[in-house]
């Protein structure tokens, strides 16, 4: 470029220079010949995107569709950790304002084995959201609730050292009415049954359902909890959740008890879908909390509840019947048919494999 001359200190800019072009900048005193100074040969082959870094990240809105390229970004601002997928190569950052839609950030148009990662807070205190690696091939796509009031940080980045060009599409709808017991304060009143049987029960789903604010001990996401409540007519009922249908079969329920919502007192945790309660006091209220194992959003999950009186255990005893009894009276139980020259033994060898168990469930001895 031509030559500048300086006659006070300050700032001095020179070219603009395309990318790619070597440049050396040197600097002669007029009144000196002698006193030269020159640079290093520079050469920046390439700008990085102007939203490179995090504090530089382009507003975006729902419906917006904008395209880039990686290749030219730099690590400088990658996020640390582990964020629904891990590292990758150089990104570039958005930002968009939450509106309380469910909102869908999609890479699948993109050419290039893409990343994305969500985050919620500051540039300097990162909080993660959501994060995929892999949703329509070796694109990416994230689904998350967002919140009127939060701002949402998007980094694009890709796996290894993947980079390229790139299509963001960002799509928002409305979400779905969350369940009538989506809140513990409106829990779905259940039947207990007398007996062993599902006759009362309950439909639910977890389609559409928040967290609520109660206390969980208890392992999984009760990001999409439901809530039912049924008062003991047994010291052991059983809990089952059955003809479940939909996104995904682990649901996990929690049993409490309490008067209402704020005096709970979690009893158990259970995984399987059907679950025991020994020592319940009749007469007493009683909560369970439905909810999927996995964190991810809006599982469209239908099932059905119950709680049953489970029998009473089984117990040792020679004295309330004798062998002749037990086989007339409660084996054959016929005043029809009768069984006449009873022999039976006892032991552990008989020849052969003996048909002999032991019962330990529900109090069984």
């Amino acid at each position: 470029s031509a030559p500048q001359t300086v006659n006070a200190t300050g700032l001095v800019t020179m070219g603009p220079y395309a990318n790619g072009t070597d440049v050396t900048i040197t600097v002669t005193n007029n009144d000196d010949g002698n006193c030269v100074i020159s640079s290093p040969n520079m050469n920046l082959p390439a700008c990085p995107p102007s939203n490179d870094l995090c504090v530089d990240a382009i507003t975006v809105m729902c419906g917006d569709s904008v395209s880039g390229n990686t290749t030219d970004a730099t690590e400088n601002d990658e996020p640390a950790g582990f964020c629904g997928t891990g590292g990758g190569s150089q990104g570039v950052w958005y930002e968009i304002d939450g509106t309380g839609d469910i909102m869908t950030l999609s890479l699948c148009n993109s050419s290039y084995d893409t990343k994305i990662q969500v985050y919620e807070g500051d540039c300097d205190a990162l909080t993660c959201i959501a994060g995929n690696d892999d949703a329509c091939g070796l694109q990416s796509e994230v689904e998350f609730i967002s919140d009127p009031n939060s701002t949402y940080l998007i980094y694009v980045f890709g796996f290894g050292s993947s980079t390229g060009a790139y299509t963001l599409d960002i799509t928002c709808i409305e979400p779905p009415d969350p369940p009538v017991n989506d809140e513990c304060a409106n829990a779905t009143v259940l039947i207990a049954n007398a007996n062993d049987t599902c006759t009362e029960n309950a439909s639910g789903t977890i389609f559409g359902a928040t967290a609520s604010s109660e206390t969980n001990g208890c392992f999984g996401t009760s990001d999409d909890d439901v809530w039912f409540q049924f008062t003991a007519v047994s010291e052991n009922h059983a809990i089952e959740l059955y003809n479940i249908v939909g996104d995904t079969q682990d649901l996990y329920h929690v049993l409490y008890e309490g008067d209402d919502c704020n005096s709970l007192t979690q009893i158990y945790c259970s995984d399987p879908n059907t679950s025991v309660a020994n020592g319940l006091t009749v007469g007493n209220t009683y909560w369970i909390r439905v909810y999927s194992w996995t964190s991810a959003p809006l599982q469209d999950v239908t099932f059905d509840i119950c709680v049953f009186t489970i029998p009473p255990p089984i117990y040792a005893s020679e004295d309330d019947y004798t062998v002749e009894e037990l086989i007339n009276d409660v084996l054959i139980d016929s005043e029809c048919n009768q069984v006449f020259n009873i022999t039976y033994s006892t032991g552990t060898n008989f020849g052969s494999t003996n048909g002999i168990g032991y019962f330990e469930a529900n109090g069984s001895s």
